[in-house]
């Protein structure tokens, strides 16, 4: 079992998130990063969809109850562990770095820190945690209020109940990793202020110079982004976006009458006011605004990792590219499924 100390400002239970449920309203959830969540569940052997906890905004910090198998994932992470009680000193003074499972014995703590404006970060535990199995997932859906740990984000106190590891699950990690946690472990490649993404089905409905701006300029991630979407503003001091292009985006929009339809994550809608929002896994199933585009797939995760403020652009792809890309990503996961296996010193750069 593991106790929540410090529950940071949005972390929850997350897996592979909801299938074939849009057509009852419910939302996809799930991880923002499958990636990341992917390669910590991997370095356990867990399946790769297993849920995780999901860090987001803050310093996290848990205690362990009974001795298990943990792996945390991300970018720029800063982890420490430290000893309660009468714990003998495990681990102390020697390096803790993400992307290496590590053994946690009871009463230590485990701290997650993310450093400065960097994005999110994965706990994998071994076996997975208990909770029940809600429409296919394991997933929160914060906006329902329903899956992961009561429907809510934790908070400090919360006891997460973990499943066993199998005993073939259990006698690998000790052989492979042991005592073992000074290597550096699964490293995921940094994340692109360029997104691929295709053209949406409303594109050819706004005028070339809003097409132009949409592809072309720069545009800064809002603070006020969350699990549903991430808004992007636009600023004009820093970009070559003038008045007129400006302009031109909002009167597209105060003209465009459309009916409610589909979305997917991924989607990028362009409302009234001209600035971008890319829908995220907690999603609503259905909207109104323009979809001027959709990032695709194998794209969507970098957001979750992009610090706060970033300045990203969007790059027009095809189909046939979108696919690739995705194939390009499994065969990421793949590889490192194939090096933990083989090789303990474990990086996604030349698994």
């Amino acid at each position: 079992m593991l106790k929540v100390i410090r529950a940071g400002l949005c972390s929850s239970i997350q897996d592979g998130g909801r299938q074939h449920v849009a057509q009852f309203g419910v939302c996809r959830a799930g991880v923002l990063d499958c990636n990341a969540a992917a390669l910590a569940n991997c370095a356990l052997q867990n399946a790769e969809t297993e849920a995780c906890l999901e860090i987001m905004q803050g310093a996290f910090e848990i205690e362990c109850l009974a001795n298990c198998w943990v792996c945390v994932t991300g970018q720029q992470l800063t982890l420490t562990l430290s000893p309660c009680d009468t714990q003998s000193n495990h681990y102390i003074n020697e390096p803790i770095h993400a992307g290496w499972p590590i053994q946690l014995h009871k009463g230590q703590r485990l701290s997650i820190i993310p450093c400065a404006d960097t994005g999110t970060a994965y706990l994998a535990v071994a076996g997975g945690f208990d909770v029940p199995v809600l429409l296919g997932s394991k997933s929160t859906d914060l906006g329902a209020q329903f899956g992961g740990f009561h429907g809510r984000t934790l908070q400090s106190g919360d006891t997460l109940a973990l499943l066993t590891p199998s005993r073939q699950q259990q006698a690998f990690l000790q052989q492979r990793y042991g005592n073992v946690h000074t290597l550096t472990g699964i490293h995921q490649p940094p994340p692109s202020a360029v997104l691929r993404a295709l053209p949406g089905p409303e594109e050819d409905t706004f005028s070339a110079s809003t097409c132009d701006v949409f592809w072309q300029q720069p545009w800064q991630i809002s603070p006020a982004s969350n699990r549903m979407g991430c808004r992007l503003h636009r600023n004009t001091k820093e970009t070559n976006l003038n008045n007129d292009d400006a302009l031109a985006i909002d009167s597209d929009n105060n003209n465009a009458m459309l009916n409610s339809h589909a979305i997917v994550p991924g989607t990028v809608q362009l409302p009234a006011n001209g600035e971008p929002i890319v829908l995220l896994a907690d999603a609503q199933t259905t909207g109104g605004y323009p979809r001027i585009a959709c990032v695709i797939q194998a794209d969507l995760w970098q957001l979750a990792q992009l610090p706060s403020h970033a300045r990203i652009t969007f790059k027009r792809c095809t189909r046939a590219e979108a696919w690739q890309a995705l194939k390009k990503q499994r065969a990421l996961i793949y590889r490192a499924q194939r090096a933990i296996l083989h090789d303990p010193a474990i990086s996604t750069h030349n698994a």
